[in-house]
């Protein structure tokens, strides 16, 4: 499965992003607690509140990382769809 071209070109730094299969490229700041983003060891983690922080001189971190001041994507797992029922 991949990904439309514009699912990856959404954010307002970046014009382009590398976005794996099922994954959605977002700037740091639009990551929420409870997303699950793909870190940079390769593994998936779930965001909880002390992942995000914020630091007066580097800006906003996910996992001790900022990031690069947010020019780098950070990637966000998409959720399935959800089934209809009948």
């Amino acid at each position: 499965m991949s990904l439309p071209k514009s699912e990856c070109t959404d954010s307002r730094v970046w014009k382009e992003a590398k976005c794996p299969d099922g994954y959605k490229a977002k700037h740091i700041s639009e990551v929420r607690v409870g997303d699950i983003v793909l870190h940079p060891d390769g593994y998936d983690r779930t965001v909880c509140a002390e992942n995000l922080t914020r630091d007066p001189f580097m800006g906003l971190s996910l996992f001790g990382s900022s990031h690069k001041s947010g020019l780098e994507p950070v990637f966000v797992k998409l959720s399935p769809s959800p089934r209809a029922t009948t």
